[in-house]
């Protein structure tokens, strides 16, 4: 997780809910699960054809795995 400096931390936690939810759909689209299991598993289904059941090797699933979490450091 990145750290963020105190001061940011607070200001984030004193927002409105409302507020909160907004900054969060600006950063993130609601499209994308912020699961880390879930956005995993859709980046390795597009990775190798994004069927909803794919087939392949475990040599496969792994080298995507890795492929997405460097790009998502």
């Amino acid at each position: 997780m990145t750290e963020l400096p105190l001061h940011i931390e607070q200001m984030l936690a004193a927002m409105p809910e409302r507020d909160f939810d907004a900054l969060c759909m600006r950063v993130r689209s609601p499209e994308e699960a912020a699961d880390p299991k879930t956005r995993a598993a859709r980046a390795l289904a597009r990775a190798v054809g994004g069927g909803t059941k794919p087939k392949v090797s475990k040599r496969q699933a792994a080298s995507a795995l890795a492929k997405y979490r460097e790009n998502n450091r």
